[in-house]
């Protein structure tokens, strides 16, 4: 404690930047993933990613963990770092869990250089294998809409 975001970044920029030296040697990509917790922000992604400055560190975009009044704006800002995805079902807006519009999300992918696959994420409490399928099924019909347009 006591420490600034910028100080404690900086260590976490020295040591990523290790593991991307040594991603780089095993011929491994390595991320690292917003998660709502040091990284609540694209700008703070940003300074991170571009501190480790190395094409061998990357982005887990996860969909779902911006912590601003615009997460889709953070979602695109961030979407040139990106190595993978979380597409989530639920996001942050104005202080609350709201449905993430998925063929909004969708457009923003299209939209970008990212090429791979946009594996998706369940929060929800309960049984997943009730939780999943119906989830799979917006995602899809998203995906079709977003295609087709």
């Amino acid at each position: 404690a006591g420490y600034s975001w910028q100080q404690t970044a900086d260590w976490i920029i020295a040591d990523l930047k290790a593991c991307a030296d040594y991603g780089r040697q095993k011929g491994v990509i390595v991320a690292m993933q917003n998660h709502n917790d040091f990284v609540k922000t694209a700008d703070q992604a940003i300074a991170i990613l571009e501190g480790v400055n190395s094409e061998w560190f990357g982005l887990v975009l996860d969909t779902g963990s911006f912590v601003t009044n615009e997460p889709y704006s953070e979602i695109s800002k961030t979407t040139r770092y990106a190595v993978n995805w979380q597409v989530k079902e639920k996001l942050n807006y104005n202080g609350r869990s709201e449905l993430m519009d998925l063929e909004k999300l969708f457009r923003i992918a299209r939209g970008s250089i990212y090429r791979g696959y946009l594996p998706i994420e369940t929060l929800t409490p309960g049984d997943p294998f009730q939780i999943v399928p119906p989830f799979l099924r917006q995602v899809k019909a998203a995906l079709e809409k977003v295609m087709i347009s």
